[in-house]
C-alpha cells in the first residue's frame, strides 16, 4: 500500500492527470492520453492523487462502456480552502532529507548568531549535536554533501550564509509570524490564497503558522464563480510572472505551437471560464500572440529582453481594442466594428438590463437612446470573441451589425425550430501524444519544505515535545500521521518514523514507543516565495480591507525589502465586472470589518438595507466573494437569498435575536446536452470550464460528438443559468428542468419575432 500512495517527484505528473479527471471525469487510462506509459502507471499516479484527495473529493462513475472512471467533483461554494492546493503537497520528501532539515533547524535554534557549518562534519561539536548529525557523517555524508543540502535551504531561504560562506544561521522571521498570527491577518491570508495568483503560497503560509497559534481559523469566506483548476497551473505561471517581472525571454512548449521563444507581457485571466492566458511578444513573427496556460507544457526562462518596454507599449496600444485574448494572424488586419442595439421594455427590466450591459461590456461605448432602448458599439480587433456575450441577450436585440452577424441570426433560426447542431459527423480522432524537448523543473512551488509529510513530522515532535518528551505509543503516531498526512503516508515516512532507515537521526523507536533528541519544537522560518507572496497580497485592496490599518502599517515595514512576485499591472482580469464593490471607500471598510467582527464573535447585527430600507436583525453566517463581480455579498440565517454589500445603509452590532425565521436554500438540477461539430470539442471544453465551479458529472452520449452534463445550482442563481445556456446558442439543450428550458425557448421566440 505504502508504494501505491507515494509521493510524486514531479508536479507534471498530477498536472495532467488532474485536468482530465476534474473537467472531464468520463475517459478510463487508455483514453486519457500521455498520462502514463501503462495501465500500473495510470494506477500508481491514481493511487497517489486519491491519497490526498480523499473519497470527499474523488468518486468513481460507469461510462458508456460500462467501465468505472474516477472523477473529482465538488461544488466550491462549499469550500473554504482550494481541495487541489493538498496536490502541491505531494512533493517527495526523502527521509535523509527530512531527518537532515529538522536537525539543522533544531541545532540552529540554540546559535541564533550563527555556526561554523563545516564544524557539523567535524568531530568538534557537541554531544548533542552528535545525536542529530552524527549518524549522517558515519554514514557517509561528507563535508561536500552537507553543504549542498545547507544550500538547498539557503535557496529557500530558511538559512542564510556569512559573507564569508563560513556561517550560518536561520533566517529570522519570528517577529513576521507573530504579526501574521492574528485572525484578521490569517483570514486575509486564506482569502487571498483563494483569489490571487499563485495562491497555493497561502495555504503553505497557513500551515507554517498553524503552530504559532492554536486557535482554529474558521474563515467566514465563501466563494461563488471560483475556479479552482487553474491552480494546478501554477508552475508554469510561476516562470511567467517572475521572467515578466525580469523582463526577459521565456522558451515555452505548447501542445498547439511546440517550441517558441517569447517575451510575457501580461497574464490574462477569464472569469467566466477560469482559464488563465500568457499575452506575449513572437520576436520572430514580430506580433502580439496569447496561448492557454493549461496548453503550455514547459517553461523555461532565458536571457533579458533589451526592447521589453517596446513590446509592453503596443500591448498597451491594443488592450483597449481586446475582448479576449484573441490576435488577429495578419498584421495589417483592420479592426472589425461591432454594433447592436437592446430593448427593455418593462419596468423591471429597465432597472436591470442598462446597468448589465454597461457592467458586462469589457470595450467599447453604450449609449442609452431612450428610455427601453440601449446601443453598444466597438472596435474590436477580433469579433468573433463577443458572439457569446451578444447571444446571452436573446429576446432584447433589435439591430445587429457586425462580421458575425449572419451567423448569429442562423442560430436563432436554428433555435427557433427546436433544432440543434447535432448533425456534425467528424468523427473523433486521437492524437499521437505530443513528445517533449523541454522540462520544467520543479519550481519553489513543489517544494518538499511545503509537503504534507514536512507538516506531519511537525506535528508528531511539537506532541512530543510538549508532553515533557514522553514517548509516543505507535497508535499516538500512526493517529498524527493520519491527521496531517491523508489516507496514507508515504513508505518512506513510516520508516523514518519508526526508526528503519539508515540515515534517521530524529527519531529513535524502543518497544514500540518513539522518542527523539529534537529539543526544540519545530519551527521554520518563512521562505522566499512566502515572503515574496506577502508582499504581493499587500497591494491587493480586497486583501487589506480584512487586516488593521496599523497592523497593515507593520506588515508593509516587516516586508519593504522584499521583492513582490508579481505586480498588480501583471495581471488582467479581462471580463471581470465594471461595477464591482469599492475597495477604497471607508465606509464601504468599516462596513465589511464591523461583518467580519459579527461573524468571527458569533454577535447579531441590525442591518438598514435595500431600496426600501428595510430594517431588521439578522444573524450573519458567511460572506460570499465572487471573482467575476468582484463584490461581496452578505449570507445570513433568516433569508433564503444573499444581500449585496453595496446594498448595506449601515450596520450595528447588537444583542437582539432576530424576528425573521429561518429559510433553507432550495437547490435545482440543471441536464443539458452539448453537440460539438469538431474533434476539438471546443463547445464541451467551454462548458465544462463555465460550469466547473458546481458539483457536476459530464459522460459521453451514444450520439457522435454529442456529451451530457449536469450540474447542481442554487434557486437564486437561475438568471444566470439562463445567460449562460444562451451563450452557446444551438450548441447547448436543456434536458431539464422545465422552468429554464421554457425560459430559454421564450427568449428565442421572442428574438425570432424581433426580426434577428
Amino acid at each position: 500500500m505504502a508504494n501505491q500512495n507515494r509521493a510524486i517527484s514531479s508536479f507534471d505528473v498530477i498536472r495532467k492527470l488532474v485536468r482530465n479527471l476534474y473537467l472531464e471525469g468520463f475517459n478510463n487510462y487508455l483514453e486519457t492520453g500521455n498520462l502514463g506509459k501503462s495501465s500500473r502507471a495510470f494506477t500508481n499516479n491514481l493511487n497517489s492523487i486519491r491519497n490526498f484527495l480523499n473519497d470527499r473529493f474523488m468518486s468513481s462513475k460507469t461510462n458508456t462502456k460500462k467501465q468505472s472512471n474516477p472523477v473529482i467533483s465538488f461544488d466550491t461554494r462549499e469550500e473554504t480552502e482550494n481541495p487541489l492546493f493538498a496536490l502541491w503537497k505531494t512533493s517527495n520528501s526523502i527521509a535523509s532529507n527530512l531527518s537532515f532539515d529538522f536537525a539543522i533547524m533544531d541545532i540552529l535554534e540554540d546559535y541564533p548568531d550563527g555556526i561554523n557549518w563545516f564544524s557539523l562534519t567535524s568531530d568538534s561539536y557537541s554531544t548533542k549535536h552528535v545525536d542529530l548529525l552524527g549518524k549522517y557523517v558515519s554514514k557517509g555524508i561528507d563535508k561536500k554533501g552537507v553543504k549542498v543540502k545547507l544550500e538547498k535551504l539557503a535557496e529557500a531561504g530558511v538559512i542564510e550564509f556569512s559573507e564569508d560562506k563560513k556561517k550560518i544561521r536561520k533566517t529570522d522571521t519570528k517577529k513576521l509570524k507573530q504579526l501574521l498570527s492574528s485572525k484578521e491577518v490569517k483570514q486575509a491570508i486564506q482569502f487571498a490564497s483563494e483569489t490571487c495568483p499563485l495562491g497555493v503560497i497561502g495555504s503553505f503560509i497557513l500551515d507554517s503558522l498553524s503552530n504559532v497559534d492554536s486557535e482554529p481559523l474558521n474563515t467566514p469566506i465563501h466563494y461563488k464563480h471560483h475556479f479552482v483548476f487553474n491552480s494546478i497551473d501554477y508552475e508554469i505561471m510561476y516562470i511567467l510572472l517572475e521572467a515578466i517581472n525580469e523582463k526577459c525571454f521565456v522558451e515555452i512548449e505548447s501542445e498547439r505551437f511546440g517550441l517558441r521563444t517569447i517575451v510575457p507581457l501580461k497574464i490574462f485571466i477569464s472569469t467566466q471560464t477560469g482559464r488563465a492566458y500568457v499575452v506575449f511578444w513572437n520576436k520572430n513573427e514580430d506580433m502580439l500572440f496569447s496561448e492557454n496556460l493549461e496548453l503550455i507544457l514547459a517553461a523555461k526562462k532565458s536571457e533579458i529582453c533589451s526592447e521589453y518596454e517596446l513590446y509592453k507599449k503596443k500591448l498597451s496600444e491594443m488592450e483597449c481594442h481586446m475582448w479576449g485574448v484573441s490576435f488577429k494572424m495578419e498584421k495589417t488586419s483592420e479592426l472589425e466594428h461591432v454594433r447592436f442595439v437592446i430593448e427593455y421594455p418593462t419596468e423591471r427590466e429597465k432597472s436591470y438590463i442598462p446597468a448589465r450591459i454597461k457592467r458586462e461590456a469589457v470595450t467599447g461605448a453604450v449609449k442609452e437612446l431612450d428610455d427601453c432602448h440601449s446601443e453598444f458599439s466597438a472596435d474590436i480587433i477580433d469579433s468573433n470573441e463577443i458572439v457569446p456575450w451578444i447571444s446571452s441577450f436573446f429576446g432584447r436585440i433589435t439591430e445587429l451589425e457586425f462580421p458575425y452577424a449572419s451567423r448569429i441570426k442562423e442560430d436563432v433560426s436554428l433555435l427557433a425550430e427546436g433544432k440543434y447542431r447535432e448533425e456534425g459527423t467528424e468523427t473523433q480522432t486521437k492524437t499521437e501524444p505530443y513528445e517533449q524537448t523541454i522540462e520544467t523543473k520543479n519550481t519553489p512551488l513543489f517544494n518538499s519544505l511545503y509537503s504534507t509529510y514536512y507538516l506531519a513530522i511537525r506535528n508528531i515532535l511539537e506532541t512530543y515535545i510538549t508532553n515533557n518528551k514522553q514517548p509516543l505509543s505507535n497508535d499516538t503516531i500512526t493517529k498524527l500521521i493520519k491527521e496531517s498526512a491523508y489516507i496514507e503516508s508515504p513508505g518512506e515516512l513510516s520508516d523514518l518514523i519508526f526508526n528503519k532507515s539508515e540515515t534517521t537521526t530524529i527519531f529513535k523507536a524502543i518497544q514500540n514507543k518513539v522518542s527523539s533528541p529534537i529539543n526544540h519544537i519545530p519551527d521554520f522560518p518563512l521562505t522566499t516565495i512566502e515572503l515574496r507572496f506577502l508582499a504581493a497580497i499587500l497591494q491587493d485592496k480586497r486583501v487589506i480591507m480584512f487586516v488593521p490599518h496599523k497592523i497593515i502599517e507593520e506588515l508593509h515595514q516587516a516586508l519593504k525589502d522584499v521583492k513582490p512576485l508579481w505586480k498588480t499591472e501583471d495581471i488582467k482580469y479581462f471580463d471581470q465586472n465594471k461595477d464591482g464593490d469599492d475597495f477604497d471607500n471607508k465606509d464601504y471598510v468599516l462596513l465589511f470589518q464591523t461583518i467580519l467582527n459579527a461573524i468571527n464573535h458569533k454577535k447579531n447585527i441590525h442591518l438598514i438595507y435595500g431600496r426600501k430600507n428595510n430594517s431588521d436583525i439578522f444573524t450573519p453566517t458567511h460572506l460570499d466573494y465572487s471573482q467575476k463581480d468582484n463584490a461581496f455579498r452578505l449570507f445570513v440565517k433568516e433569508l433564503k437569498y444573499p444581500i449585496n454589500l453595496e446594498n448595506i445603509k449601515s450596520i450595528e452590532i447588537t444583542e437582539e435575536d432576530p424576528k425573521k425565521t429561518e429559510k433553507s436554500t432550495f437547490y435545482e438540477t440543471l441536464k443539458v446536452e452539448i453537440f460539438d461539430d469538431t474533434s476539438r470539442k471546443y463547445h464541451f471544453n467551454r462548458a465544462i470550464r463555465m460550469f466547473s465551479y458546481f458539483k457536476k458529472t459530464c459522460k459521453k452520449t451514444e450520439k457522435e460528438n454529442t456529451y451530457e452534463l449536469t450540474v447542481d445550482y442554487d434557486k437564486s442563481d437561475e438568471s444566470e443559468i439562463v445567460i449562460k445556456i444562451l451563450m452557446f446558442g444551438p450548441n447547448m439543450k436543456v434536458l431539464e428542468p422545465k422552468d429554464v428550458s421554457y425560459e430559454v425557448n421564450q427568449r428565442i421566440k421572442k428574438q425570432k419575432e424581433l426580426g434577428i
